[in-house]
């Protein structure tokens, strides 16, 4: 086992970590690098289900990531591994990976480019590195509950006009 760190070409904007509020999150952008996080460990290939989803669980992580010379192509996720024969091999579980993008991708953005490219998966990569997997449910959820959260006042709003 180890941690993922797999080179990947990212889409979207360049990846840059702030040090202090940046602009999104005044603004309320989620960007794919919040809603993935760092949920994702890499196993090998031949690791059997079972197994792989106790090692999970453990560690609390609900990804897999499979990955070879060129860096990650699969993933599966914990609750697949669940429904799996326990001897099947985590490449025999896994789904491709759709083309990577950069933790500050917003996720609408996202989620247009899973849609256009017909995947579940998408790696989110921080300088070459694969940070976590964003799913489609993850951004469905976080989309929807974006849209319910309570809307913080503008700098002019002023309740006694």
């Amino acid at each position: 086992m180890q941690e993922q760190g797999e080179d990947r070409t990212a889409h979207g904007r360049c990846a840059r970590r702030a040090t202090a509020v940046s602009a999104p999150e005044m603004t309320g952008v989620l960007h794919a690098g919040r809603v993935a996080g760092r949920n994702a460990l890499t196993l090998p290939t031949w690791f059997p289900a079972a197994k792989a989803r106790a090692v999970l669980r453990l560690k609390g992580i609900p990804f897999a990531l499979l990955s070879d010379a060129r860096g990650a192509y699969a993933a599966v996720h914990v609750d697949e591994l669940a429904i799996a024969p326990p001897e099947r091999s985590l490449s025999g579980c896994a789904t491709s990976l759709g083309p990577a993008v950069a933790e500050t991708l917003p996720i609408d953005e996202a989620v247009r480019l899973m849609n256009r490219q017909a995947t579940a998966y998408l790696p989110v990569v921080l300088g070459g590195a694969v940070l976590g997997v964003l799913s489609h449910a993850a951004v469905t959820a976080a989309l929807e509950a974006a849209a319910y959260a309570p809307m913080a006042p503008s700098a002019t709003f002023d309740p006694c006009q």
